[in-house]
């Protein structure tokens, strides 16, 4: 039976049960289409060797794309590598669209595999039917919310929390900045991107209170926009500039113009093309097919850190009490999340790029089937999972002092010393938050923080929409009229 670990819904079990009980099983699910259901054999529950288990990945992209896309083609070839599975095992469908994604994930089932995943949750609702037509197949879906909260033993939702990553990076932005004014390109004022950037934020406040941020939102993903953006962020004085969007456009302006870049989802060498032919380089007779649409419970987490030895605030809220202690019961490698790498060849003004390593879900994912062991209904995961890693600093910025720093901030971050969205760490119009309800009834606010990516509470996406003081955002459109909204740098 499939665990929901969500506090609103455990409040109400015992009414739902009482429910249950007296409503006819066909009610429980009037969206799954449950006369397509088979049953199980024995041969089917047992779960398979390593060797020889077959796996489906749908992307709505190809492996040629930068950022996100690319990240994900090079942490499929990262899991599979690590876990010796041989390529014919591996059936990919690429550029799948959201009305294709049901018939290419019937092909994959059909195929024989016995774990799909989905990579872009525009295909969630397309493959739900799927997965209730399959219930010997796990289907895990990069987003969303739908495979959580089902009442299928055999859907899974997931994603990575790179708040921490951002975190780190402000870190390094408030270090590096000389105006103690930064910036950061969106696309739109949604909740992962206001996460993102309110962390990264969050973290250059916490070393120089004076630093505000201007945040310009694009409206598209296109090059021209992110560059005039990023020209229109100098233009209000921000000398370091960040990034939610996976493009790397924005590099060649502050390159250009001599301002520090950070960048997501870049490689070393500092491009997203240099990713991309990264994730292209796995073992000769790996390829993905192209495919034209047509035919623990996890405890959650949400780090931030804070520690006076190395002049991070120390008077932040612990999380001593709370219940969600653990992350997802995975092992931790020990490491910072920083890379100490560096390459020649990588842009000269980016400072350092926010990574997603999606091969540690993968990975874990494929282990819990062999292992016959339950695949969470929903995970998140971060830095102690291996999810998420800042990239190396730039050879000109990396002194000892800032190196240790920024590790110590991403140290903090991992060990739950302080937590992101630590209540006394902002304020939003003067005021500190002490609650915030959803639209699904629950209040994010507990033990001293906004609890934001835990499946505990609202699941591994990010419901954080709240713009906080010292942050103004702005649209591209409107540049030069009265931006969009500003909040006081006070608090």
């Amino acid at each position: 039976m499939k665990m929901r670990t969500r506090r609103h819904l455990a409040a109400l079990l015992p009414a739902v049960l009482l429910l249950c009980s007296c409503a006819p099983a066909a009610e429980e699910r009037t969206d799954i289409d449950r006369a397509g259901i088979k049953e199980i054999s024995p041969e089917e529950t047992q779960p398979p060797a390593m060797e020889e288990l077959s796996i489906g990945v749908l992307y709505s992209g190809n492996e040629n794309l930068p950022g996100d896309q690319a990240a994900i083609f090079r942490g499929t070839r990262e899991s599979v590598n690590a876990l010796g599975l041989a390529p014919d095992r591996v059936l990919e469908r690429t550029d799948v669209t959201p009305e294709g994604s049901a018939a290419a994930a019937a092909e994959l089932a059909d195929a024989g595999c016995r774990l799909i995943f989905s990579t872009d949750e525009a295909f969630e609702a397309g493959i739900l039917e799927t997965a209730a037509a399959h219930p010997e197949i796990d289907f895990c879906q990069l987003g969303g919310e739908a495979f959580s909260l089902d009442d299928l033993d055999n859907t899974h939702n997931y994603n990575v929390r790179l708040t921490e990553s951002y975190f780190g990076a402000g870190t390094l932005a408030a270090l590096m900045t000389g105006s103690w004014r930064i910036g950061c390109i969106s696309q739109a004022a949604v909740p992962e991107e206001i996460a993102e950037f309110t962390a990264f934020y969050l973290a250059a406040m916490t070393r120089n209170g004076a630093i505000t941020m201007d945040v310009v939102y694009t409206g598209s993903d296109s090059d021209e926009d992110i560059r005039e953006a990023a020209r229109s962020l100098a233009a209000l004085g921000c000398d370091v500039i960040s990034t939610t969007i996976d493009s790397n456009a924005a590099e060649s302006v502050c390159e250009e113009l001599g301002l520090w870049y950070i960048g997501r989802n870049e490689a070393a060498g500092g491009t997203g093309s240099d990713m991309a032919g990264a994730a292209a380089s796995a073992e000769e007779g790996y390829t993905a097919e192209g495919y034209d649409g047509s035919g623990s419970e996890t405890d959650g987490y949400d780090g931030y850190a804070g520690d006076d030895s190395n002049g991070l605030s120390s008077d932040s809220y612990n999380g001593s009490g709370s219940e969600t202690d653990g992350y997802d019961g995975y092992a931790d490698d020990g490491s910072s999340g920083l890379s100490t790498s560096s390459s020649a060849s990588r842009s000269p003004r980016l400072l350092v790029s926010v990574q997603a390593d999606w091969a540690a879900y993968m990975t874990m994912a494929c282990e819990s089937v062999t292992q016959g062991l339950p695949i969470p209904a929903d995970w998140s995961g971060g830095l102690t999972d291996g999810a998420v890693s800042l990239g190396s600093i730039h050879p000109n910025a990396a002194s000892e002092e800032v190196i240790a720093l920024t590790e110590a901030s991403l140290e903090n971050i991992r060990t739950r010393a302080r937590m992101i969205f630590a209540i006394d760490g902002f304020s939003v119009n003067g005021e500190r938050l002490t609650s915030y309800i959803g639209a699904d009834g629950v209040d994010y606010v507990e033990y001293g923080y906004f609890h934001d990516q835990d499946p505990s509470y609202g699941g591994s996406s990010s419901v954080f929409d709240i713009i906080v003081d010292g942050i103004t955002v702005h649209d591209l459109a409107s540049l030069g009229a009265e931006p969009a909204q500003t909040e006081s740098a006070e608090g």
